[in-house]
């Protein structure tokens, strides 16, 4: 049976940091495409950088964070009074959701994307899954359908493990509340006949959630269920300035972009997710000779190849030490400089005294 992993990195153009880093999980062969969002203050960027290194992209269709790329006035159920979305919390505690101003929003998003690439994105979700809300589902499937735009992202956690971190009740609620929308969705995006992958995963894999161990274990019993494809949701980047990026219109980026999570998750997934990571091993692996051949879902992503598990061991262990060496090699160099500012400081001391006997 083909077995199909789907590694989506979402939020490019967010920040130029995060640009680069996900940049270097593609070029590391450990993602296969990009969601991009369109109305950040590095959108244009993203976009020369996904058009350079023919990076797969997709539409991260966004009504939460920022400034909407139609006319305020004309989709004011989903803005404030700064003319700017609602944000998270706000969106998805509105009551007065208007579907039209959605499908204007949408459509707005699919011709920049059109505009910018010259064709229609492989695939649209929605950023922080605005997609399953049940006043936005029914528009957006339709809108999809359309466009004849026939992949989305259906959110349903397939079960993890027990996670190292737990969830706050915020989190965990809002996750709960994503899930239970989504399973009525996939009834609209199957009438609407768009499509996803058969499995889902990212959404508890989050951050320092995100581990070796996690992410081996979670696939492993993904596939070992007989599914044929699943979805990874990944955030990986370079920690984010909280000035320069962000969306059009906030003047600070969020904290989840300039989180060290972000860090976290791109050292988790470079040179493990990709070429040989033991983390996309369908099945335990026991000795050098176990190799899995994924195709890719049909889908136009860059497919995932994945080598010798036990060789990305080792290079994953010797990648940890020359990090560490990394690490301890620049604590050497700061404390080299505190000690030469000291003797400095010294030394205008002893000069100052000098001068006045």
């Amino acid at each position: 049976m083909r077995r199909n992993l789907l590694i989506v990195a979402d939020d490019f153009g967010y920040g130029n940091a995060r640009d680069h880093g996900i940049l270097k999980c593609f070029q590391k062969n450990c993602i296969s495409g990009v969601s991009i969002l369109p109305n950040c203050k590095h959108s244009y960027n993203a976009v020369q950088i996904a058009k350079k290194h023919n990076l797969p992209t997709g539409l991260h269709f966004n009504i939460t964070e920022g400034q909407p790329l139609s006319n305020a006035d004309s989709v004011s159920s989903l803005v404030g009074p700064s003319g700017k979305f609602l944000g998270k919390s706000g969106f998805w505690s509105a009551a007065n959701i208007v579907q039209c101003h959605v499908a204007l929003e949408l459509e707005t998003q699919i011709d920049w994307f059109r505009n910018k690439f010259g064709y229609l994105p492989l695939h649209i979700d929605g950023h922080q899954h605005v997609h399953v809300h049940p006043d936005v589902v029914h528009v957006f499937s339709k809108t999809l359908s359309n466009f004849r735009i026939k992949r989305t992202r259906l959110p349903i956690e397939y079960p993890s493990p027990k996670l190292p971190v737990r969830q706050s009740f915020e989190k965990e609620h809002f996750l709960n509340k994503v899930t239970r929308m989504a399973e009525q969705a996939a009834l609209v995006f199957k009438e609407h006949e768009v499509c996803h992958t058969e499995a889902f995963i990212g959404m508890y894999l989050m951050g320092k959630n995100m581990s070796i161990e996690s992410l081996q274990s979670t696939i492993n019993q993904v596939f070992q269920s007989g599914v044929g494809s699943c979805e990874l949701m990944v955030h990986p980047g370079y920690r984010g300035d909280p000035v320069t990026d962000g969306c059009l219109g906030d003047e600070f980026a969020d904290a989840f972009s300039c989180s060290p999570d972000r860090e976290h998750e791109l050292n988790r997934e470079n040179g493990r997710i990709g070429a040989g990571n033991p983390i996309v091993g369908a099945e335990p692996v026991q000795s050098i000779r176990n190799r899995v051949e994924w195709c890719m879902w049909e889908h136009g992503f860059q497919p995932i190849s994945v080598e010798y598990v036990q060789h990305l061991v080792l290079l994953t262990v010797s990648w940890e030490k020359e990090q560490e060496g990394e690490d301890v090699e620049r604590e050497r160099k700061r404390e080299r400089m505190r000690a030469w500012k000291r003797i400095k400081e010294k030394g205008l001391v002893v000069l100052r005294k000098k001068l006045h006997t």
